[in-house]
């Protein structure tokens, strides 16, 4: 056991260090690689190579991701909410091919364990960020949660907006599951908490994984 946990605590540092309610159809089912899928709200934008795209258009295109050839640990998903110009909204989804934690090592980790994982990520991480000049105003933690029967490390903090703009309160959804692992950035602008809270649970808590088990 010992064994397994000091080798999941390294991985998933890697991890770290390398990155109002909406009537059912105001969302949209997105297929992402490794069978992995989210719900997402219609008015949120696909970016992709630089570009907006609006989901509808998106979808009606039939690109499917869950087609992609080989992943690696670039982004191969990422999606914004925009209101008055302003990004308020961002999710993105990271995979890496190489992992070979699995969810049996996940379902392992105690309390303990999680704890002590959380101090170690939160100690690499902050002066990681803050080299590229994102300030962390303050760290919730790490914690262990089975979602739709997938086992994944959410890690929550708040950091200011890059554009100054505000706080955003950032949530990473970390899935460890051998060459499928991946993590989903879901994050949001304090100042439209009333309007997002809601939403961006509803996009975490819509994570499912075909074949998980």
């Amino acid at each position: 056991m010992k064994k397994i946990n000091t080798i999941f605590i390294s991985t998933v540092l890697s991890l770290f260090l390398s990155g109002t309610a909406y009537g059912a159809t105001n969302f949209i089912i997105i297929k992402l690689p490794k069978s992995v899928a989210i719900d997402l709200p219609r008015n949120w934008v696909i970016i992709s190579n630089n570009e907006r795209i609006t989901l509808d258009t998106w979808i009606e295109s039939t690109y499917d991701l869950k087609n992609l050839p080989k992943v690696d640990s670039n982004l191969p998903f990422a999606a914004n909410y925009y209101t008055g110009g302003v990004t308020a909204g961002i999710i993105n989804a990271r995979y890496y091919h190489d992992m070979e934690i699995t969810q049996s090592d996940a379902e392992l980790l105690t309390d303990g364990d999680v704890a002590y994982l959380d101090q170690e990520i939160k100690n690499n991480m902050i002066p990681s960020m803050e080299r590229v000049g994102i300030t962390v105003t303050s760290w919730e933690g790490t914690g262990k949660r089975t979602i739709n029967g997938i086992t994944t490390f959410v890690t929550e903090y708040h950091r200011k907006s890059i554009r100054g703009n505000g706080i955003f309160r950032v949530r990473l959804v970390r899935v460890l599951a051998g060459s499928r692992s991946f993590t989903l950035t879901v994050s949001y602008l304090e100042s439209q908490q009333l309007f997002l809270r809601n939403i961006t649970d509803r996009i975490i808590s819509s994570l499912t994984m075909a074949g998980i088990r």
